[in-house]
């Protein structure tokens, strides 16, 4: 199978919001469903990594 890959990284410190979740989690199935995303990668040192890796993995 291809891997068709997502990259993830951001700002160390974020202010995390509603509306930011929300938009990262339709973003993220988005990329699943539409673009057949199946290979997720991340920064591993700030905030909206984690968050970015916790929606995926929630989701996949």
């Amino acid at each position: 199978m291809e891997k068709i890959k997502c990259c993830f990284i951001g700002h160390r410190k974020i202010i995390i919001t509603k509306e930011l979740q929300d938009y990262l989690e339709s973003l993220v199935m988005e990329l699943i469903t539409k673009y057949n995303v199946n290979c997720f990668i991340f920064g591993s040192c700030s905030e909206f990594d984690d968050l970015c890796h916790e929606i995926v993995t929630y989701y996949q």
